[in-house]
């Protein structure tokens, strides 16, 4: 990678730390689990940026929260990582990992790009609902009823917008997808 695909790559590190941020602040409160727009950008950072750059970006996001800044949706501070939502938190790193090493890895595809944002999109309720379930001392299905069932169809919405995101990106930016 030379100095200017460098550069590049870590600037856009921190517009999607940036976005995460600002998508936390775009909510609907809804119970314990609020409905944000951060997962969109904690994908797309891994869609575009690949799987360290984009991992990357969502630990600048957690560190800057871990610290205290105000930057979830409850706040800052280590205390959220051990909240009903920690595991969410916890899912967005896996989340744009995950979306990273299958879209980019091989030859790109739409295929692949479908596969790694719809993985990047499940990822994220694997330590989350589990996690809501031990914090809240509720069942599974209870769990689904408040932290799966009110967002899987906006999540796969924003799934979508993402897809077709990547994909006008690839064609009229493809520096974004340096290597």
């Amino acid at each position: 990678m030379n100095r200017k695909s460098s550069s590049l790559k870590l600037t856009l590190t921190a517009v999607f730390a940036a976005l995460m941020i600002a998508g936390t602040y775009i909510r609907i409160p809804l119970g314990p689990v609020p409905i944000v727009l951060t997962t969109i950008f904690t994908i797309g950072a891994g869609a575009i940026l690949g799987p360290l750059a984009g991992a990357g970006a969502v630990l600048l996001y957690l560190i800057l929260g871990a610290i205290g800044l105000p930057v979830f949706s409850a706040g800052g501070g280590l205390a959220l990582f051990l909240s009903p939502t920690g595991g969410f938190l916890m899912g967005y790193l896996l989340s744009a990992l995950f979306a990273g090493l299958i879209i980019h890895t091989g030859t790109p595809s739409r295929l692949k790009d479908v596969l790694g944002i719809l993985a990047g999109t499940i990822i994220i309720y694997l330590p989350g609902i589990p996690f809501l379930a031990y914090k809240l001392e509720i069942t599974i299905g209870e769990t689904l009823k408040i932290g799966f069932y009110p967002f899987i169809i906006g999540d796969l919405i924003k799934a979508a917008v993402l897809f077709l995101l990547l994909d006008r990106l690839r064609k009229s930016a493809p520096e974004f997808f340096v290597k």
